[in-house]
């Protein structure tokens, strides 16, 4: 087990029973729905009046690792057609290295790969994607782009519109993206894996609160005497007392 999950470990066994199967639900899901929320509030108030039944929850080892969110890794972009002036007679290959630079003269289609992929990873500023003004008769945008997830070999085929969701975690920066920070009001921030999950179980604490909270004021109104009128209360009285009739 490694010291991260070795330390959630420990830390969690010493919490109450229903925030330890809250964050065991957490690293299933990744989100809890309004069920969820509804039965850890109910785990809550077993464990208040002592009748919630004791579980072991741990941690896996790979649970915060590395490894745990997978490899990603672009192999090429083929089969390219109206999309600017690009015209390639063999695909674009990043080879098998931690760095690949592409290079050409000016206008040779190295900002048109760039706004494309942009296209099929669903980028913040994507930009618009001009067909290739040389042949109006092109109507069809599309693109062949082959990546590796966890080391399998996958490819998808772009069709001028929408993202890839398995490329959706591709970051890409340029100078269009560079001005988006320097021109308006923007946060750039990296939040490591185990702060991303105690920020959402501290969400979900603050749900299960809410639905702590409502069962307490439905009680509460519950247990209120309901307020007669004036009338019932006349008409109360002068059934004993004939006397208070007015």
């Amino acid at each position: 087990m490694s010291g991260v999950s070795a330390l959630l470990s420990k830390w969690f066994s010493e919490r109450p029973q229903w925030l330890q199967i809250a964050a065991t639900r957490l690293l299933q899901q990744s989100e809890l729905t309004g069920k969820d929320v509804s039965e850890l509030a109910t785990m809550c108030q077993q464990e208040a009046d002592g009748k919630l039944t004791k579980t072991t929850c741990s941690f896996p080892a790979t649970t915060f690792s590395q490894d745990a969110a997978g490899t990603l890794r672009l192999c090429s972009i083929s089969d390219v057609e109206g999309i600017n002036a690009l015209a390639p007679k063999k695909p674009l290959e990043f080879g098998k290295g931690n760095i690949t630079i592409v290079y050409g003269n000016n206008g040779s289609g190295k900002s048109g790969y760039v706004r494309l992929l942009k296209h099929v990873c669903g980028a913040r500023e994507t930009g618009t994607l001009h067909r290739n003004v040389y042949k109006p008769g092109t109507a069809v945008q599309k693109a062949c782009i082959s990546f590796e997830q966890d080391g399998i070999p996958k490819t998808h085929t772009w069709s001028g519109q929408g993202a890839c969701d398995d490329l959706n975690s591709v970051d890409i920066f340029d100078t269009t993206f560079g001005k988006v920070f320097v021109s308006s009001e923007d946060e750039v921030s990296y939040e490591p894996p185990v702060l991303s999950f105690f920020s959402s179980l501290i969400l979900v604490c603050e749900r299960v609160a809410s639905a702590l909270d409502a069962e307490a004021n439905r009680l509460k109104d519950i247990s209120r005497s309901p307020e007669l009128p004036i009338a019932h209360h006349r008409q109360h009285a002068m059934l004993y007392n004939p006397e208070a009739a007015p």
